[in-house]
C-alpha cells in the first residue's frame, strides 16, 4: 500500500497570489475574474501586484481573522490525511505508475480557482467543508502530476505543448471511474474542452487502459482542432 504525505496550510500570501493571478488572466477558456463581484474586481484587475495587495491583504485578513478558517484547516488535515492512501493507490492504479509526488502541500484559497505547481507539489484547495469537492479538486490535480511525470513529454514530442495541455484538462472525467464513490461522479472538464472529452471518452471506454488511452489520444490530437 502506498500513501501520500499531505500538509494543509492556511497561508494568506499564497491566497492573495491566487486572487491576483486569477483576476488578471484567462485560462482554459475561463475568465476567472467574472467569478467574483464587480466591487472586488475593481480593486484587483489591471492593478500592479503591489496595488492589488494593498487591498487584498486587509480584505483577506478580515476573512482569516474568523476562527472558522483555522478550524476548517484542522478538519481538512484530518480528513485528507485519512484519504492519503486512497489518493495514492487509486491514481497509481489508474495511471499504472507510482505516485510521482509523495509529499503534497495544500494551500487553502478563498478564491474560486485552484491552481497547482507540479515541481513543488503545491495544490490550492477551496475553503470549504464539502468533502466531495475537496476530493474532486485534489484527485484532479494529482492526476495532472501523474501526467506531467510520466506522459507529458511524449505527448509534447508527438503533437505540441498546447495540445498536451488540452489533453491534460479534457481527460479528467476519467476520474469518475476511480473516485466517483467519493465525489458523486461530479468531475467534469472545462466547457471549452467538452467536445474533446466526448471523443476521448470513446477512446477511454474501449480499453480503460491509461497507456493505450494516451497512445490513441495522441493520434486523435494530431488532427484535432479545438472548437471555440
Amino acid at each position: 500500500m502506498s500513501t501520500i504525505s499531505i500538509k494543509v496550510e492556511l497561508n494568506i500570501d499564497r491566497d492573495a497570489g491566487n486572487w491576483y493571478e486569477a483576476c488578471n488572466k484567462i485560462s482554459h477558456g475561463t475568465d476567472w475574474k467574472q467569478r467574483i463581484s464587480g466591487e472586488l474586481r475593481d480593486k484587483i484587475v489591471g492593478k500592479t501586484r503591489e496595488e492589488a495587495y494593498e487591498f487584498l491583504f486587509p480584505y483577506l485578513k478580515s476573512l482569516y481573522g474568523e476562527k472558522k478558517l483555522e478550524l476548517m484547516q484542522i478538519e481538512m488535515q484530518e480528513y485528507l490525511q485519512e484519504l492519503s492512501s486512497e489518493f495514492a493507490n487509486r491514481l497509481s492504479d489508474l495511471t499504472k505508475h507510482p505516485i510521482a509526488k509523495k509529499k503534497i502541500t495544500l494551500f487553502i484559497t478563498t478564491f474560486p480557482r485552484c491552481p497547482f505547481y507540479f515541481d513543488k507539489g503545491y495544490i490550492w484547495i477551496p475553503a470549504t467543508r464539502d468533502k466531495k469537492r475537496l476530493v474532486k479538486v485534489i484527485s484532479h490535480e494529482i492526476l495532472h502530476f501523474q501526467y506531467f511525470a510520466y506522459y507529458a513529454e511524449e505527448v509534447i514530442c508527438q503533437v505540441d505543448q498546447q495540445k498536451s495541455e488540452w489533453l491534460r484538462e479534457a481527460m479528467t472525467p476519467i476520474l469518475n471511474d476511480y473516485f466517483g464513490d467519493l465525489t458523486g461522479n461530479s468531475e467534469r472538464t472545462y466547457p471549452i474542452f467538452e467536445d474533446l472529452w466526448q471523443k476521448l471518452s470513446k477512446i477511454w471506454n474501449q480499453d480503460k487502459d491509461f497507456d493505450k488511452f494516451i497512445d490513441k489520444s495522441i493520434v486523435l490530437l494530431k488532427s484535432y482542432e479545438l472548437k471555440h
